[in-house]
Formats: structure tokens, C-alpha cells, sequence
């Protein structure tokens, strides 16, 4: 039974608790860089984007959101004794990590503008080729 809370606890911390942990220190430090850019860059020009901060603060969150059922997946593997749970939990928290990924096109798209930008661009090019062939 030791062996068994040690390799739980061991579980939890590498699986669960490092990349939650990882994700947000690492947001936070990155903040309080954005933060004090944005002091100085409101000091020297006055004009100031949101954008850094807003696109940090979302993908962070987004990651730890779409980490919970993975999490919980991952504490309550061998406590649960039901056959669709032990099937059906896993690839649940495995899809809520593939949001995450999903997720990070939109939130480039609401928080930056010159991806809005690319993304405009692209699209005309695209339509405009489409445009084209579709003639011969």
C-alpha cells in the first residue's frame, strides 16, 4: 500500500501538479515583464496595447482549464472501479488537451491584431486564387 501512495503522489506531481505549476509561474514572470513594459511604454509614448498581457493571461487559463479532467483522470486512476469510467475518463481529459490547442488560434485571433491581420490577408489571397481558377 505504500508503494502504491508513493507512486500515487509521484503520479500526481509529474503528470498533474509540474505543468499546472510550470504554466503558471512561467505566466506570471512573463506578466510582470509585460506589466513593466507596458509602465514604461505608457511613460515614453502614452499609446499602450493590452495585447501581450490579454493573450498570456488567456492561453495560461485556457491551459489550466482544459487540464482539469486530465487532472482528475489522472488522481482518481485505480479508485474508481467502474467500466466506462476507466474507459471513458482518460479520452475525455485527452480531448479537453486537444481544445487547448484548438483554443490558442482563437485566442491569437481576439488578442492579436497583426495575426488578424495575416489571417485577412491570407484569406483575400485565397479567394482571390479561388476567384481565379474556378474561370478556366
Amino acid at each position: 500500500a505504500v508503494v502504491s501512495t508513493q507512486s500515487a503522489v509521484g503520479t500526481f506531481f509529474f503528470f498533474v501538479a509540474a505543468p499546472i505549476i510550470t504554466v503558471v509561474a512561467t505566466s506570471l514572470i512573463l506578466l510582470k515583464h509585460l506589466l513593466y513594459a507596458r509602465q514604461v511604454s505608457s511613460r515614453s509614448s502614452g499609446n499602450v496595447r493590452w495585447q501581450g498581457i490579454a493573450t498570456v493571461v488567456l492561453t495560461a487559463t485556457v491551459y489550466c482549464v482544459s487540464f482539469i479532467p486530465r487532472a482528475v483522470s489522472i488522481m482518481t486512476k485505480g479508485r474508481i472501479v467502474s467500466g466506462w469510467y476507466e474507459i471513458y475518463a482518460p479520452r475525455v481529459g485527452e480531448t479537453f488537451m486537444y481544445f487547448n490547442v484548438a483554443a490558442n488560434f482563437f485566442v491569437y485571433i481576439l488578442t492579436v491584431p497583426s495575426f488578424q491581420k495575416f489571417l485577412k490577408t491570407r484569406i483575400r489571397l485565397m479567394k482571390s486564387c479561388v476567384i481565379m481558377n474556378s474561370g478556366k
